[in-house]
């Protein structure tokens, strides 16, 4: 997400209280938020970004990446965390 600076730590309350939501990350580089959501279609994700998403204060764009498959046996460590639980 590309945010408005001064309303980034509201942004990041914001996205934490919606449930599909998974998690939210400050990054440093081209964008400015990087979130995981979890909708059980694309219907339900179009709906959660242009009703709720887009219309947080500060949010100024997104750029969308759909996830086709996750290998669960390649998972990096996260930076200064622990790596990702396996089921």
């Amino acid at each position: 997400m590309f945010v408005d600076s001064a309303e980034k730590e509201n942004i990041v309350e914001a996205l934490s209280r919606i449930e599909e939501i998974k998690e939210v990350y400050e990054v440093a580089g081209e964008y400015d938020i990087v979130s995981v959501v979890s909708t059980s279609c694309l219907e339900e994700f179009r709906e959660l970004l242009h009703k709720r998403i887009l219309h947080i204060k500060g949010i100024k764009s997104t750029v969308i990446t759909v996830i086709l498959n996750l290998n669960e046996k390649v998972m990096p460590p996260r930076i200064g965390g622990k790596g990702l639980k396996q089921p």
